[in-house]
């Protein structure tokens, strides 16, 4: 059987179209999220901010309330708490992004202790991390090709 070559052809031409214009979008798309780095991770911060206090159960309140959100937090900030939930990002200038909870029964609530939240709060939302950085990367994209 032979095997017929592609070499000038429309296809060829077509594919080689199509993987042009394709490494043109991812150019654009590694430019757009160089210039937008900061942008993008602040709101995706955001987002897993709000879908962990979100997502911790309520009886009184205080859980869900005593949620933080602070950059370049250190030990001594919060030493006289043994029992700290805590998830730290770093960001490519050094900045260390903390979303900490000091209460002391926050890890119990993690670990499903409450019926309202059994499988966690900063679990389901980590897992969430990529879906709200893509949703942010896509969201600010659109903005900005408006504006």
């Amino acid at each position: 059987m032979a095997v017929k070559s592609l070499k000038n052809s429309p296809i060829e031409t077509s594919i080689q179209k199509d993987a042009e214009s394709f490494n043109r979008e991812l150019i654009r798309l590694g430019e757009f999220c160089d210039k937008n780095y900061e942008n993008i991770v602040t709101k995706t911060m955001i987002d897993l901010f709000r879908s962990i206090v979100e997502l911790t159960p309520i009886d009184t309140g205080r859980a869900r309330a005593n949620w933080a959100l602070a950059l370049d937090l250190t030990t001594e900030d919060y030493a006289n708490y043994t029992d700290v939930a805590q998830w730290e990002y770093k960001m490519e200038d050094g900045t260390t992004v903390w979303i900490y909870n000091n209460l002391v029964y926050i890890v119990p609530l993690e670990e499903g202790s409450s019926d309202q939240a059994p499988q966690g709060m900063v679990a389901i939302s980590l897992r969430r991390f990529a879906e709200f950085l893509g949703y942010n990367v896509d969201q600010l994209s659109t903005v900005i090709q408006r504006g």
